[in-house]
């Protein structure tokens, strides 16, 4: 017969490595589970183009590009929100001078000039939802759709002075307008991450006016979003 504490202390080791058999499972489970996702803001810039923001603006005007700023929250990993405000402001000042003969062969010189103004706002409230599955993957596809707003506001004048003969003859005209446009827009965007928060975005949207009888229009941003913290 054993001894009775050689009796008592056999089970143990037993009883370890049963433990160990069960425990080694949850702990793998325990460090492959992934904590929930954090979800973050991020923000762009991008130079922007439109039917009613044009890149380069009036004939005679300085080279222009209009810009566009967003801001977006994720919601969900493959849903996000965000605001975007596009703004453009073009000038142009011209001035010529014509020399002509009338009917009746009286030489006429006559001096023009032109000022034109122009600003441009463009808001938009859009839901982007990515395509593609594999958020690991460097390139993404979006789909954004939702409304946006425009409002457009100028002036022009234009002056005209003609001399003939010692005489002179002057014309003017002063107009301003404000114009407003409601429309809902949709399209692709196409994203390539370059790191952690940083990410390089092509947009292009079709919009169409709720408010008047145009056809429909496009619109397209080029440049860089930061995420903040990210997901993780």
């Amino acid at each position: 017969m054993q001894p009775l504490s050689t009796y008592n202390l056999m089970p143990v080791p037993r009883l370890l490595c049963s433990a160990l058999i069960v425990a080694t499972p949850l702990a793998t489970l325990a460090q492959s589970t992934s904590p929930p996702p954090v979800y973050r803001f991020y923000s762009g810039m991008a130079a922007y183009a439109s039917t009613t923001q044009a890149v380069g603006g009036y004939h005679g005007s300085r080279y222009s590009v209009p810009v566009q700023a967003t801001l977006g929250y994720q919601l969900r990993p493959r849903l996000a929100v965000q605001v975007g405000l596009a703004y453009s402001n073009v000038k142009s000042n011209n001035s010529y001078t014509n020399n002509y003969v009338d009917s009746n062969a009286n030489l006429i010189s006559s001096v023009t000039t032109s000022d034109d103004m122009r600003r441009v706002f463009t808001t938009s409230l859009l839901a982007r939802y990515t395509i593609t599955r594999q958020a690991a993957h460097r390139f993404q596809v979006d789909a954004l759709a939702g409304p946006s707003f425009t409002h457009s506001a100028g002036r022009s004048t234009y002056s005209e002075t003609a001399t003939s003969q010692g005489s002179s003859s002057a014309s003017y005209s002063d107009y301003s307008y404000n114009y407003n446009d409601l429309l809902i827009s949709a399209g692709p965007s196409f994203r390539y991450r370059f790191g952690k928060h940083l990410d390089a975005m092509y947009d292009v949207l079709l919009n169409v006016s709720l408010t008047n009888s145009m056809n429909g229009s496009t619109a397209m941003a080029l440049g860089l979003r930061y995420r903040f913290g990210g997901l993780r």
